[in-house]
């Protein structure tokens, strides 16, 4: 096994991310996802991305059920949805803030959904495989990369922001123990 490069984090044995030298070419993420609104900062991962690496792709990330940066980036226009029926409790934003949508839509590439059954899996992946505690909010990035939607990234530099721990016992509980989940 190669080993890895000082500065670089492994996911599991061969899938080294990135460098703290390399740009990066896609950042999908919790703090580059535009309804991550915890506060008017909230933007800042996606802004030092952009500002340190001019050409990386950078890609917002929720959950199809509270997608109100999907639809409000495609009306150009912050939109309000009803109150999303997420597990990633932390971004069931109603409407995008006003000052994070002006600097999403000149910070952000695209933003994607996931499905609440591929946040679940990358929860029960990160705990199973990696022995990471992560709160369905934080896995989202991870169950976007697992989903395949960001085509072949083979031989590319990609960036995630896993975060938070803050989940519910009890909700992480039954993840571990939904049916047919298993450790791989």
């Amino acid at each position: 096994m190669q080993k890895p490069r000082p500065g670089s984090r492994r996911l599991h044995a061969g899938r080294r991310l990135g460098h703290k030298q390399a740009p990066p070419r896609l950042v999908p993420g919790p703090g580059s996802r535009p309804g991550f609104d915890a506060t008017e900062n909230s933007y800042d991962t996606s802004t030092a991305v952009r500002h340190r690496f001019p050409g990386a792709r950078i890609i917002g990330v929720e959950p199809e059920v509270a997608n109100d940066w999907v639809l409000s980036l495609r009306a150009g226009e912050r939109i309000l949805i009803d109150p999303p029926p997420t597990i990633a409790d932390g971004v069931r934003t109603r409407i995008p803030g006003v000052n994070n949508f002006a600097q999403v839509r000149a910070t952000v590439d695209d933003v994607l959904t996931v499905t609440e059954a591929e946040i679940r899996a990358a929860v029960r992946f990160l705990a199973q495989r990696m022995k990471l505690v992560v709160e369905p909010t934080g896995a989202i990035p991870v169950a976007m990369l697992f989903s395949g939607r960001l085509g072949d990234l083979r031989g590319k530099r990609v960036g995630l922001v896993i975060s938070g721990g803050n989940v519910d016992a009890d909700v992480l509980c039954e993840i571990l123990n939904e049916p047919g989940a298993s450790e791989s």
